[in-house]
């Protein structure tokens, strides 16, 4: 059995590995999760809205990062379903419904709010930095209906909303640099609070931004939609692929002292060959 394992020994690593990965999806473990500093900003500043407050939320993100961006967005949902507040969703991303569709599906909205009272989505909005400016300007010049075709007039959330003067609050969920431009068009046109949600590797690159006080507060990829569950607990995707993740890194560091060990014992056993035993 072992001259088999040494024989197939990375297809051994490879297949625990998997294993180790699927457990803690397939039953999340529930590992304890420290949460930072910026974290409990971020849900600080939801928290402190008052009942029919408005969001504006830009979901700009594709499939390929829903592993960081879809906790993030589902447990920002969750957190504003309990505020009570008033949500304007939109997309500048051409992916952008889909993964609304996929988010509201993981957080449902609870049964006392009401599509086109509490919440709407206004779809994916072309134009990039064009479109940021003339939503946040006049939104009923930019678009005349819902994504699902209902004019604005018989939406009543949207009798509240002409322009970025009647929100309090935007948060932009994203894994492109469009992101910056917010600072532009949202903070320093209208001076409002401005919250982003990137992906892990955006981070440093906001760090600056948020250190000028144009960000109000940043959340960290999985890691940190995992810190923000267990904040508000509400748990969801982003603790169960930390859990899946932190067990990665410990089979990671678990070979690391195998691998060293292997060589240490075979370099000493050359030596004593070498040396005849001596």
């Amino acid at each position: 059995m072992s001259k088999w394992i040494r024989s197939n020994s990375v297809a051994v690593i490879y297949a625990v590995l998997f294993l180790i990965t699927a457990l803690p999806i397939l039953s999340p473990l529930g590992l304890p999760i420290s949460i930072g500093p910026t974290t409990r900003k971020f849900a600080s500043i939801i928290d402190s809205l008052k009942k029919d407050d408005i969001v504006f939320v830009d979901i700009n993100f594709s499939p390929g990062s829903w592993a960081e961006n879809g906790p993030q967005l589902a447990v920002i949902m969750k957190h504003l379903w309990t505020k009570g507040v008033k949500v304007l969703f939109f997309s500048l991303a051409v992916d952008g419904p889909q993964m609304y569709m996929k988010a509201i599906g993981q957080a449902t909205p609870p049964p006392s709010l009401k599509y086109g009272v509490d919440w709407v989505y206004l779809g994916y909005l072309s134009g990039a930095e064009t479109a940021a400016a003339a939503i946040t300007k006049d939104t009923w010049s930019l678009v005349k209906s819902d994504y699902f075709g209902t004019p604005l007039q018989n939406l009543p959330i949207m009798q509240k909303i002409r322009t970025a003067e009647d929100a309090q609050l935007l948060i932009v969920v994203t894994s492109g640099e469009m992101s910056w431009m917010w600072v532009r068009q949202w903070y320093e046109r209208y001076r409002k609070t401005y919250l982003l949600a990137p992906i892990s590797i955006m981070v440093p690159s906001g760090a600056p931004y948020q250190q000028a006080g144009q960000i109000a507060a940043i959340l960290a990829g999985s890691r940190g939609a995992a810190e923000y569950e267990v904040l508000i607990a509400k748990p969801g995707e982003g603790a169960t692929v930390t859990d899946a993740l932190t067990m990665q890194l410990l089979y990671l560091m678990c070979l690391i002292i195998i691998g060293n060990v292997i060589f240490y014992t075979q370099r000493k056993g050359r030596r004593t060959s070498a040396t005849g035993g001596i």
